[in-house]
C-alpha cells in the first residue's frame, strides 16, 4: 500500500510537519530529540504512515515555535486546496480547541 493512502489527513499533516521542520533547517533526529521521539517516528509521521495522536502534534508545534493550528493546516496557501482538505483543517482546529484528550 502506498504512503498516500495509509492516512491521509495524518499524510497532509506530515507534509506540513516536514515543510516547517525543513524551514527551520532541522534534520528528523532533531526534532526527534526535542520531542521525545526518534528520528525514525519523525520519518513516520512524516511520511503519514501513523495517525497523530495530538499531544505529539501539540509537542511538534512547541519545537518548531508555532501553532498546532499551523502544524495541522490541510492547505498550504490561503485560499488554495479542495474542500475536503479545508475541512481537515477546521476539524484540526476543533480538536485543538477541546479541553480533553480525545
Amino acid at each position: 500500500m502506498s504512503d498516500s493512502m495509509l492516512y491521509p489527513a495524518s499524510r497532509t499533516c506530515g507534509l506540513r510537519v516536514r515543510a516547517l521542520r525543513k524551514s527551520q533547517r532541522m534534520i528528523q533526529k532533531a526534532l526527534g530529540a526535542k520531542i521525545g521521539v526518534t528520528g525514525e517516528a519523525i520519518s513516520r509521521i512524516e511520511r503519514g504512515r501513523v495517525n497523530i495522536p495530538y499531544e505529539t502534534l501539540d509537542r511538534i508545534a512547541v519545537a518548531l515555535d508555532c501553532t498546532v493550528e499551523l502544524v495541522a493546516q490541510a492547505k498550504e496557501e490561503p485560499g488554495k486546496g479542495s474542500a475536503h482538505q479545508q475541512d481537515l483543517s477546521e476539524i484540526f482546529v476543533y480538536l485543538a480547541a477541546l479541553p480533553y484528550q480525545i
